[in-house]
């Protein structure tokens, strides 16, 4: 059973759909819809069976709607307090009080569900099963199941008994929670029912203050132990006075405890028993036995987590636990090869790794039952690169790739454009409020209209940035940035292979004004910082495509010199991948552009179905074969401007026309066509990132390993000891990764130790041959990428 549509009225922002009841543009009216026999339409929002994000300005309803979803969904926190203040049903006299209602649409039944919907309202066993039914809240424990949304529709008055276990379940992430510094052993290991001891358990840092606060005011309580145990009491309230002086902060939550608990044996899978043996070897002082333990745990610990797969900012992220005090303190090694207690690192990191560890800890309902999760604003502590990766904690729940897990609905509430999924602008839903007593509306057709009211939500639209991203690729107009993002999400809607398009969320098509400015910004775009953006550069394959390939492969002189903008792998030209094609919108079948002219003219300019007719392919082949360069879009707007020479066709407008026609359920048999060429030229500027990102990989290991390189001859420039030459072997094998490149490396350093006997006894004896030593040393440098050298 998925949820399908919620129906809102008279709740805070909602009053009702107000744009249908005065312009008449739906004449149908539901049975659910009437108040003493008059006419207010809920305000409807038609979910997507996966994901749906909820975008719109400051105050316009957005996580009222999602208080609304819980409410329609459980029947729980109906108040006559929410009710719609503006409403003119909003009323205090006797008889009139009403409270907010709210309503389902469900379908995907199943046939069990649908066999329950049908007993619910009494049809006999000679009617056909329900496919979907609704359910409106209308008052306080009243509900209604109707099995059509037609007038004189079966319906049947249901309670929430009869209901228990039919609908799916709600949950929520918790948005406000971050992991912990440091957790208790004891907490780990022992009973949780029975551990009210830990409710605010002081952070580390807080229980070492106390301790040294304690000492400091009644040092005499704490001179052995028979003193300590003689005052207990004196000693427990001297650190309950410590600890109400204490900042608040200092303290741990329940529910960070409880973070810590399902990281730890839920999702690590440690044992509890074994936690109790570390607890008893740290009290009983046998330091190398509690060492060997939680060497073990964080050995488990990476290998269940696998962080780096969501973690996209830090490929070299490693959480660890070390033993101190009692407790298990959380640390952190990133690329720096150095470990920083959580405590040290940002915000963004502790709450993204909060989300995952509740995705990850999250349990199907045993009894195989459906699940909707609501998020409010999981944004708000995300870089743009963290909201990014939680897009992938969010598609792993609706779209689960381990066995035991179901597909989870998600709705959630955002103000970022970097928390919608470009592939998938189909699913955004954007509320806007408006003034007096109109209330919340759902704009329709937000998805079509890149630029409002997405723009008013928050600025721009997000398919077509302007910025510079991680990737990039470059293209001469808006047109092209157009056609290539709206041929993206529509071939990753239709479920194209990955490979044989562009992922909008990893890749920004960044419009530059025309041929001859690509060349300035990709100098711009890669400025002079020793990690560097990349940049893939599409061009038409004309002369000025022509040239501004070849600046970007000679470079621009500076002080006499010239060095290369980008290499000839990272710049594509359109004739490239399509023989026939000059430009992108050569790339469009005939019969689709004479498609997209027409959409042009109807939608934007008005003009009537007679009037439209007249531009037909007919006359797009004879304005072609006029042209020389036979160029489509110049012959489209050539018999466009032939019907009316005040008219003027715009790229730009064409670009999303054609794009329109190609969405369209029924279009031009071109449209086929139109996505084999796409899929290709996709396809190619896919692969061409593919590699570029892999170069890049291949660079940040050989600089890695030349930064260690330079820093040990500088340290030793005439002369070294084996220990020395082995220490630095160690700290490069550290700085690498398990990449086919790092084991490289790795195999490249074990045979020098060997050739130049650095594991001998007596490591204080000088290097041999330390001149050769040295050459040796730069063959490590470039071990990793000739290791993935192909021959041609």
């Amino acid at each position: 059973m998925k949820l399908k549509s919620v129906y809102v009225r008279f709740f805070k922002s909602f009053n009702y759909d107000y744009l249908r009841k005065t312009t008449s543009a739906d004449p149908r009216r539901k049975p659910w819809e009437f108040i003493e026999d008059k006419w207010y339409p809920h305000v409807r929002v038609q979910l997507d069976e996966r994901i749906t994000p909820i975008v719109g300005e400051n105050e316009s309803g957005k996580s009222c709607f999602l208080e609304a979803v819980e409410c329609a969904i459980t029947g729980i926190g109906i108040e006559h307090g929410d009710f719609c203040r503006h409403s003119r049903f909003f009323a205090v006299e006797a008889g009139r009080v009403h409270l907010p209602q709210f309503g389902c649409e469900w379908g995907d039944l199943t046939e069990e569900e649908a066999n329950r919907v049908a007993n619910l309202c009494g049809l006999g066993e000679d009617h056909e099963s329900p496919s979907r039914f609704w359910l409106f809240r209308t008052g306080e424990g009243q509900a209604t199941a109707f099995l059509s949304d037609e007038e004189g529709s079966p319906s049947s008055a249901v309670t929430d008994d009869q209901l228990s276990g039919m609908l799916p379940s709600v949950f929520h992430l918790n948005a406000s929670l971050a992991l912990p510094e440091a957790v208790p052993i004891g907490y780990l290991a022992g009973d949780r029912s029975q551990s009210g001891e830990y409710s605010n358990w002081p952070a580390r840092s807080g229980g070492i203050a106390l301790v040294e606060d304690a000492l400091s005011k009644r040092p005499e309580l704490f001179v052995d132990e028979g003193t300590i145990q003689q005052n207990a009491s004196q000693i427990q309230a001297l650190a309950r006075a410590v600890r109400q002086t204490q900042q608040p902060d200092g303290q741990v939550k329940a529910a960070e405890l409880e973070l810590a608990h399902d990281l730890m044996l839920k999702i690590a899978g440690i044992d509890a028993g074994v936690l109790k043996r570390l607890r008893r070897a740290l009290l009983e002082k046998q330091d190398a036995y509690a060492q060997g333990i939680v060497q073990a745990i964080n050995a488990q610990l990476e290998r269940r987590l696998n962080f780096r797969r969501f973690w996209a900012q830090d490929e070299a992220f490693e959480l660890a636990v070390s033993a101190r005090n009692h407790e298990l303190v959380f640390m952190v090694r990133d690329r720096t090869n150095r470990e920083y207690s959580v405590r040290e690192r940002s915000d963004g990191l502790r709450y993204f790794l909060s989300y995952y560890i509740q995705h990850l800890a999250h349990d199907s309902p045993s009894d195989g039952g459906e699940e909707v999760l609501l998020m409010d604003e999981p944004d708000a502590y995300l870089s743009r690169q963290g909201q990014q990766d939680l897009l992938k904690i969010l598609e792993e729940f609706a779209f689960p790739r381990r066995e035991n897990r179901k597909s989870v609905q998600v709705v959630y509430v955002t103000h970022s454009p970097f928390l919608l999924d470009k592939n998938s602008t189909e699913r955004i839903r954007v509320l806007e409020k408006g003034s007096d007593d109109q209330g919340t509306r759902v704009v329709r057709n937000a998805s079509r209209n890149h630029y409002e009211p997405l723009r008013s939500a928050f600025g721009a639209f997000v398919a077509e940035t302007t910025f510079i991203g991680n990737c990039n690729l470059m293209v001469e107009g808006l047109a092209d940035q157009v056609l290539l993002a709206g041929a993206a999400r529509h071939l990753w809607s239709k479920g194209v292979s990955k490979s044989k398009t562009l992922d909008l969320n990893e890749i920004t098509i960044v419009q530059t004004g025309g041929a001859q400015e690509i060349p300035y910004f990709v100098y711009l775009a890669r400025g002079r910082d020793i990690d560097r953006p990349l940049v893939l550069v599409l061009l038409d394959s004309d002369d000025e495509g022509d040239k501004a390939k070849d600046v970007l492969l000679k470079g621009i002189a500076v002080h006499k010199r010239r060095k290369p903008l980008l290499r000839e792998g990272h710049i594509l030209q359109i004739g490239d991948t399509c023989d026939h094609a000059v430009r992108i919108e050569d790339m469009v079948p005939p019969d689709v552009a004479v498609a997209a002219a027409k959409r042009y003219l109807a939608d934007y300019l008005g003009w009537d179905e007679k009037r439209v007719r007249r531009i037909s392919q007919q006359a797009l082949k004879k304005a072609m074969d006029a042209r020389e360069d036979q160029d489509l879009f110049k012959s489209v707007k050539a018999i466009v401007e032939a019907e009316d020479e005040s008219v003027r066709l715009e790229k730009v407008g064409f670009a999303r026309s054609v794009i329109g026609v190609v969405e369209a359920e029924r279009g031009p048999a071109g449209v086929e066509e139109l996505e084999a060429r796409m899929e290709k030229l996709l396809g190619r500027l896919n692969t061409m990132a593919r590699q570029a990102q892999s170069e890049r990989f291949k660079r940040r290991i050989e600089n890695r390993v030349r930064l260690k390189k330079d820093q040990f001859l500088d340290d030793f420039p005439g002369r070294a000891t084996k220990d020395d030459a082995a220490r630095l072997f160690a700290e490069i094998g550290e700085a690498v990764d398990d990449s086919l490149e790092g084991q490289a490396v790795r195999k490249r350093l074990q045979r020098l130790t060997k050739e130049h006997s650095l594991e001998d006894d007596g490591t204080n004896l000088d290097v041999e041959d330390y001149e050769q030593f040295k050459e040796d040393l730069e063959s490590v440098q470039y071990a990793g990428l000739a290791a993935v050298q192909t021959n041609d």
